[in-house]
């Protein structure tokens, strides 16, 4: 019987904190990301058309995160990665209304800058586009009840998120 072997490397223990959360999302039309170069299995450059930019998208702490749960069939010989980055805009007003009600219509490219100041790429233009999945505004009921919006990107990759070199990032997010 033939396996599937790999070439393992084994993981250290790690030494140094980890924090949970993301600080910020860069959103760009799935159509503005014409290619990324992956070196070592890190992102080094993302090629944009037509001087599109990425557009960030500023997060309170502790209240968005990004998941990536890995689901995989061996009978069928199947393995995807379903990635949802969830984000919480405080305070619900007309220009995040209108801004969300775009980001509910489009196909887009993300990267998430997590709470250790690390950046990570679910989906590249190989893959399928991310799209809206779900979102909800809320008013609360009590004076201490939050006022907000929610919003759910969800995409499918044959590969977790990507880690993107801080230096990628440097030309492709508007200002």
């Amino acid at each position: 019987m033939a396996y599937c072997s790999q070439i393992l490397a084994g993981l250290a223990l790690e030494c140094e904190a980890s924090q949970g959360g993301i600080r910020a999302v860069y959103i760009a039309n799935f159509g503005d990301v014409t290619a990324v170069t992956e070196t070592d299995n890190i992102i080094t450059a993302i090629t944009m058309a037509d001087a599109k930019k990425f557009y960030r998208y500023q997060l309170r702490k502790n209240t968005s995160n990004m998941e990536s749960p890995m689901t995989k069939d061996d009978t069928a010989g199947t393995k995807f990665w379903t990635t949802n980055i969830s984000m919480n805009f405080g305070r619900m007003t007309t220009a995040k209304r209108v801004e969300l009600e775009a980001l509910t219509s489009g196909q887009f490219i993300a990267i998430v800058e997590d709470a250790n100041g690390t950046f990570w790429m679910p989906s590249t233009p190989d893959d399928d586009y991310m799209a809206a999945s779900a979102a909800n505004g809320v008013t609360g009921t009590a004076r201490t009840d939050a006022n907000q919006y929610d919003m759910v990107l969800t995409g499918e990759a044959t590969h977790a998120p990507i880690e993107v070199a801080k230096a990628a990032m440097a030309d492709i997010v508007a200002q």
